[in-house]
Parts: C-alpha cells; sequence; structure tokens
C-alpha cells in the first residue's frame, strides 16, 4: 500500500501536543511508517470522524476499527476498489464496543472472509447497549428523569437512545475471537504490548509498541479533544471519573513521553505526557465546578448538566450531558464531599 503521506519526524520528549502527519482524506490512505498505515471514516455525530489503522501482518494487513453506518460502508468501497484493491486484510480487530469503532466489524468479516477479534467487555457491552429496554427499565428511565429535573425532550431521547446509538452497528459474527486484557499481539513488523482502559468505554485496547515508539491509544487520550466518559443510566451508580483518571496515572508512568500517539479521532501527536495532563486537568475543572455549583445551593443532576454545558440538555445530547453529570456527581460523592438529598420524588444533591 502506497500513500503520499509522510509523518513527520517526532521531537523527542516533546512538551506540548504537535500533530504529527496530516491525516488523509476520506477514502485515502496515509503511511504512519513502513508496516502501518491510516485512514479515516465519516461518522454522522460528533466529532465527525473516526481513525482506523492497518498493521502489516503476515500474508496482508490487519485492521484495528472500522467506522459504521452507510457513509463508511461507501468510504470502504472506495478504499477497497483502490489502495486496498490488492491487499488481503488478515483480521479485524475491534478496540471497544462504540459503534464508529466496532459497527462494519461483522459487515467487513462477511464481505472479507476476515476473523473479527474484540474483548468479552466489547461483546458483552455492546449486547446489552445495543437493544431496546426492557419495561422495566423503559420505567425507570422515566423515574430517572423526573427524579432529576430533565424535561420532555431529554426523557424521549433516553428512552430511545440504544436504537438511535447504535442503529449503525452491524451484528458481530457468532465465531468472534476474544482479545486478551493482558499480553502481547504480533504482527509481522510490530508488536504490541495490550493495555485496556476503562471510563471512556469497559476495557477498552490500547496497544503500546514494544519498543515504546508508538501508542495507540484509540479514544483513551487523543490530542484535539478529551473522551466522554460514559454513565449508563440504568446504571447510574458507576464511578467513571475515577477508572479514568486511574488510567490516565498508568499512562503517564508507562508509556514514554516521546511516544508518537496514534489516537481515536483526528491526527496522530506527540506530546502524550502533555495531552495527559491536559486531560486530568479538564476532569479535575469540571469536578471543582460542579463542587462549587452545589456549595452555593442544592442542585438537580439536571442542574449540574446546565452547570457543565450552560445549558440542560434537549434531545440527542442528552446521552453526553447526563453521562458527563452523573461521571462528575459519582466521584464527588465517592469522595465524600456529595451526598443525595431525597425529597418526596425528587433527588437533590447536598455538598457535605
Amino acid at each position: 500500500m502506497n500513500s503520499p503521506h509522510k509523518p513527520a519526524d517526532p521531537p523527542y520528549a516533546p512538551t506540548e501536543i504537535q500533530f504529527a502527519m496530516e491525516v488523509p482524506e476520506f477514502g485515502e490512505l496515509a503511511e504512519i511508517e513502513p508496516g502501518l498505515m491510516m485512514s479515516r471514516m465519516p461518522h454522522p455525530k460528533q466529532p465527525h470522524e473516526v481513525n482506523i489503522f492497518f498493521v502489516e501482518d503476515e500474508g496482508g494487513w490487519a485492521l484495528i476499527d472500522t467506522g459504521c453506518g452507510e457513509e463508511s460502508k461507501a468510504t470502504w468501497d472506495t478504499l477497497l476498489a483502490g489502495p486496498l484493491s490488492d491487499v488481503t486484510i488478515t483480521r479485524i480487530i475491534a478496540t471497544h464496543f462504540h459503534a464508529d469503532h466496532v459497527g462494519l466489524a461483522g459487515w467487513l468479516a462477511e464481505r472479507l472472509g476476515a476473523p473479527v477479534f474484540a474483548t468479552r467487555d466489547c461483546e458483552k457491552s455492546l449486547a446489552f447497549d445495543n437493544r431496546p429496554y426492557t419495561a422495566d427499565e423503559l420505567d425507570w428511565v422515566r423515574r430517572f428523569c423526573r427524579m432529576h429535573g430533565y424535561g420532555e425532550g431529554a426523557s424521549r431521547s433516553l428512552l430511545t437512545q440504544p436504537e438511535e446509538f447504535y442503529a449503525d452497528v452491524y451484528p458481530l459474527p457468532e465465531d468472534l475471537n476474544y482479545l486478551p486484557l493482558s499480553g502481547q499481539l504480533n504482527f509481522a513488523r510490530h508488536s504490541f504490548d495490550i493495555m485496556p482502559f476503562s471510563g471512556h468505554a469497559p476495557n477498552l485496547v490500547t496497544l503500546r509498541e514494544t519498543s515504546g515508539r508508538i501508542y495507540m491509544a484509540c479514544d483513551q487520550v487523543m490530542g484535539a479533544l478529551s473522551p466522554v466518559l460514559f454513565v449508563n443510566v440504568v446504571e447510574p451508580e458507576y464511578d467513571a471519573a475515577s477508572d479514568y483518571l486511574h488510567s490516565l496515572d498508568v499512562i503517564e508512568r508507562e508509556i514514554r513521553a516521546d511516544a508518537l500517539t496514534l489516537p481515536g479521532h483526528f491526527a496522530p501527536f506527540t506530546g502524550l505526557h502533555e495531552a495527559v495532563r491536559k486531560a486530568r486537568d479538564r476532569q479535575n475543572r469540571r469536578r471543582d465546578r460542579v463542587l462549587e455549583a452545589c456549595r452555593q445551593g442544592d442542585l438537580q443532576l439536571s442542574d449540574v448538566s446546565a452547570v457543565l454545558y450552560g445549558r440542560k440538555p434537549d434531545g440527542y445530547e442528552a446521552w453526553f450531558f447526563v453521562s458527563e453529570a452523573l461521571t462528575n456527581v459519582n466521584r464527588l460523592i465517592g469522595e465524600g464531599a456529595l451526598a443525595w438529598d431525597e425529597r418526596g420524588s425528587d433527588r437533590f444533591l447536598k455538598a457535605l
């Protein structure tokens, strides 16, 4: 596979985030280094694109992540008719269960005859989220919205979120191969240590090249944005922030500062430790903002969403607004800084 896009030589131990190469257009390939390529897929929702990677393998190339939806299928048609026309895809690896990363794994497996690899957590989370709510869950979501002060628009969005969010996910093959949560993935020119982390998704797989030069961070650390930390409204007590902050500590300790970092969205970059610092600072700033607001007066969860986003949600964004609010509230409750106060059918947060 040949590409006109070449990476810049990363500086040693950069202290600032620097984007290392031009990203390819949809339907094109870019070489990161010999044996390692990337492309991008369009995505209908923010951030409107997702990176996919190709690692040279014995007898072809392994694919890491897939895109989702009809636009991505059309982009795959372009790739397979053009730069990938003479390429064998040996295996398809999904880093985590979100639609933009795993959505076309089953479709590509059928089309290309390649096996799919994912963690058990990916399969389990996809099966749990990619389905209509049960009657009991629907009742709970309605009560959740009422008790926390969310309006009808947010309620409607949350009630239909599973079908809408994963409408573009093609079923995984029945003969799914399970990725381990440790050990190595070995390819023709590269070997990677498997390093799973949670917070954004359960046991999201990141990959550290064994020499330490390259880190496939997926969505865990990105140079251009911070990941949303997801808390499902039917499991609202999960402390995503603690899991995520722990992952940042491990990444900072175990991954070289000068590693070329390959994120799930936008351009590869250098300055990983600076990106980690910024992600940690962002989480702490938002935590402090919520605590200060609660110290000014008791708030409902919907008020916390407004503190973080400037308004209460009304529509598709409700899932993100609620997740972000729960992420910060659950962290503060775990720290002993906040507590729930039940007032009839309503719930408020009190600073302690």
